[in-house]
């Protein structure tokens, strides 16, 4: 049973669950009830908020995205990359040439902070000469082996729209 599964009904003796709905449960004997242990997380739980945390996030950060995800680690940590989009972010195509130069301004000097961050653990991503779509970062442990790459190809409007984040091996 995970901490973070939803909280489970309790079924008193003489009492039958008819369905997540339901207000008032029939009786029934011999029906025992059903309960969560106490014990908090598990070591393995343990082991994917420390690792969730290790990447920035608060212990309470964590702990409501693993809640949302019901468990799941990857999950979770798409529900807290998606909460760190600045308020009013948007999906658009195209736009002004001026926006467009202020987008790619912003994309440059966000690759710039990221790659004096990282350093030789920093990429830019390629389409063809002169067209970076992307960066991407080799993560440390307990991540060893995964790369973060962050993808924003045409017609994307990043930063002011989200990018496309993908998690995967070396």
């Amino acid at each position: 049973v995970s901490a973070f599964m939803p909280a489970p009904t309790i079924l008193r003796p003489g009492q039958a669950f008819t369905g997540p709905h339901s207000a008032d449960p029939h009786p029934l004997s011999g029906v025992v009830g059903v309960v969560k242990p106490a014990g908090g997380l598990s070591s393995r739980e343990e082991k994917e908020v420390a690792a969730l945390t290790a990447l920035g996030f608060s212990r309470a950060e964590v702990l409501e995205g693993m809640k949302t995800a019901r468990g799941d680690q990857q999950k979770a940590l798409i529900a807290l990359m998606q909460g760190l989009l600045p308020g009013g972010c948007f999906v658009g195509i195209g736009g002004t040439e001026e926006q467009e130069e202020d987008e790619e301004d912003a994309r440059f000097e966000e690759r710039t902070a990221l790659e004096s961050i990282f350093e030789n653990r920093f990429a830019e991503i390629w389409f063809e000469v002169g067209q970076v779509v992307g960066v991407r970062v080799t993560l440390d442990p307990p991540y060893d082996g995964l790369t973060l790459a962050v993808r924003y190809d045409p017609p994307s409007r990043y930063p002011r729209e989200a990018p496309l984040v993908l998690l995967h091996p070396l």
